[in-house]
């Protein structure tokens, strides 16, 4: 039986450049602070100008919601509810117009 060798650092995990990375999901989180969303529209295609689509598309999938749900926590208090109620009851409408 053949042996196994570990090594301590994975190819894949050398072969992508952080920098470039952190800072293209810098730029997205500001943009989805800001505007409120666009954080997918901005990174996966930068992104994947670095690293492969099907690397990147997990990435950003991980990301997104991160940064919603850290917003969310953060302006909880701004949150309008009777117009968050309001949208709920109008969602299931859209599908059943066309």
């Amino acid at each position: 039986m053949a042996k196994i060798h570990y090594n301590s650092r994975s190819k894949m995990a050398a072969d992508i450049p952080f920098l470039p990375v952190l800072l293209i999901l810098f730029i997205s989180i500001l943009v989805r602070s800001t505007f409120g969303f666009g954080d997918a529209l901005v990174a996966t295609p930068l992104l994947a100008l670095i690293i492969p689509i099907k690397t990147a598309t997990p990435v950003v999938a991980i990301i997104a919601p991160t940064i919603a749900i850290s917003l969310l926590i953060k302006e909880w208090r701004h949150i309008d509810l009777k117009s968050t109620l309001k949208f709920r009851f109008l969602c299931p409408r859209v599908p059943g117009s066309f």
